[in-house]
């Protein structure tokens, strides 16, 4: 079982050493899968394909600065304005976590007279994100790849035999139908 004395959370900005987040008190991590509708003449019912994958996530807890300014939150602020990815690691525990690259989208730092100093992270993946135990596994050459084409045979196009008129196909690498849908 997985408890909140084992978390921990740790960011690198640009090539930077991994390192943990001072004082988080909680995370979140959401993945999350695009459905596409395929609807089919003659059916009533929806054919649905996943299409993109993303990432957000979220961190609280009490802020720190850190004296020097590149200690602490301040590297995040950095990051954060100056557009550069983070790598993020969302630990279960020492050995479990979920790794990804992302964007941090806003930093809230709050105050109150009966309270520390708390602060909010939110992030969006740029990537997709690894599962605990995806870092050990290989991808197989037989083992198919998706991947979305743009049609370049019509202008949508609804009698395109390729894309029926949607301007996009899938297909899969290594794989002996070339996985036109």
């Amino acid at each position: 079982m997985y408890t909140g004395l084992t978390g921990k959370v740790e960011i690198a900005v640009g090539n930077g050493q991994s390192k943990k987040v001072a004082y988080i008190s909680g995370w979140s991590v959401d993945d999350t899968v695009e459905l596409i509708d395929i609807p089919e003449l003659g059916k009533r019912a929806k054919n649905k394909v996943a299409g993109h994958v993303g990432w957000t996530a979220s961190a609280d807890g009490t802020v720190d600065f850190g004296i020097s300014g590149t200690e602490g939150h301040s590297a995040l602020f950095k990051a954060m304005h100056g557009g550069k990815r983070v790598k993020c690691s969302f630990y279960l525990n020492n050995a479990v976590k979920f790794t990804g690259t992302g964007l941090i989208e806003s930093l809230s730092v709050d105050l109150s007279a009966e309270d520390k100093g708390n602060i909010s992270i939110s992030m969006t993946g740029v990537d997709e994100l690894k599962y605990p135990g995806a870092d050990t596994q290989e991808q197989t050459p037989d083992q198919p790849v998706r991947r979305r084409v743009e049609c370049e045979e019509c202008d949508k196009d609804p009698d395109c035999s390729y894309c029926e008129g949607r301007g996009y196909f899938y297909t899969y690498e290594n794989d002996d139908d070339n996985g036109i849908d």
